[in-house]
């Protein structure tokens, strides 16, 4: 199982980099690295939705990490209050393995 986890966190990330080619940090206009998880990726309700992650160039990413309250505000803005909350709802919710 853990084998599968690992390569569905690999297609999200693929996915999230092709999607987002550009940075979605604020003012940013690198490639994308990586895909930033709106919450953390041990949280199954939103680990692999594509919309609660964000593609981020390497800069980004670790500013979002090192400040996650401005990270939140910006990842707001980007997408939304309604979209953020849905997530946020999602992301409190108990998914279970099946």
């Amino acid at each position: 199982m853990k084998n599968i986890k690992h390569e569905c966190y690999a297609l999200v990330q693929a996915i999230v980099t092709r999607r987002d080619r550009l940075c979605k940090g604020p003012g940013r206009s690198n490639l994308s690295a990586s895909g930033h998880h709106l919450w953390k990726r041990d949280n199954m309700s939103t680990a692999f939705n594509t919309l609660y992650v964000m593609g981020l160039c390497n800069n980004c990413h670790n500013w979002a990490q090192r400040h996650p309250t401005d990270f939140r505000q910006w990842a707001i803005y980007i997408m939304g209050e309604e979209v953020y909350l849905a997530g946020q709802r999602l992301a409190k919710s108990v998914v279970k393995y099946m």
